[in-house]
């Protein structure tokens, strides 16, 4: 009631004049307000209010992720809506206020219980593995006894610093980089090296395929088949 009387006062003034009391009309427009929470656990009754709102009348809506009927209900003439639901998502409360044919609308978002899970980021996918490296870590399979395969990753490392060797211009021909190989390989293979000649052999027969087809020709080319065959070892379980 005291809602009404105020809303009177606000849209006239009365003045006194001789002839008596003039009351004069001050042009209102009308203004939606909800005053709510914007996030609240499933399930759990929460409160909006259009108290502020300036209009003669309210209308509501709510829209969600189904059917919403039933699970709001509006109080106090239509200034209170009151709305629960044990359906997490987002839900969309609706407010329209009307004034001498005016109306204004505004709404609020509410997150019912917690969003949907982030979108989880693609996988990348596995970088290519070359035919040599695929032939590599099948030949340590197929030929190395699985206790001297821990020689694996060290021997990894000398056709590593080879290819750096290559590149930085420290090894400048073949036979250096070569040289380096095998040098280095056999500090790694220690008392396991009659255990790693049939790789080893594999290895030479496949650089000397590479070498008949014309393929290293430049020392500059070793630096990827060093690094492939390095990728072959690191595989290796």
């Amino acid at each position: 009631m005291l809602k009404r009387i105020f809303l009177v006062i606000a849209l006239t003034l009365t003045a006194t004049s001789a002839s008596g009391d003039i009351t004069i009309g001050i042009p209102t427009e009308p203004l939606a307000v909800i005053v709510g929470p914007t996030s609240t656990p499933a399930g759990e009754l929460v409160e909006f209010d259009a108290g502020e709102s300036t209009g003669a009348g309210y209308d509501w809506l709510v829209t969600g992720p189904s059917n919403c009927d039933g699970r709001w209900k509006v109080y106090e003439g239509g200034q209170i809506l009151i709305f629960a639901s044990p359906e997490p998502g987002e839900y969309r409360i609706v407010l329209s206020v009307a004034l001498d044919n005016l109306s204004d609308l505004t709404a609020i978002v509410l997150q019912n219980g917690t969003g949907p899970d982030p979108p989880v980021p693609p996988v990348p996918p596995d970088p290519p593995v070359s035919p040599l490296s695929a032939k590599v870590t099948k030949w340590v399979i197929e030929t190395v006894p699985v206790a001297s395969r821990p020689k694996a990753n060290p021997l990894a490392q000398i056709y590593r610093e080879a290819s750096a060797g290559i590149t930085t211009g420290r090894l400048t021909t073949a036979e250096d980089a070569m040289a380096f190989v095998v040098v280095g390989s056999r500090k790694q293979f220690g008392s396991d090296r009659s255990a790693w000649l049939p790789w080893a052999a594999n290895v030479k027969a496949e650089l000397d395929s590479l070498w008949d087809a014309g393929k290293l020709k430049d020392v500059k080319a070793y630096t990827g088949v060093f690094d492939d065959i390095a990728l072959g070892l690191e595989a290796v379980q």
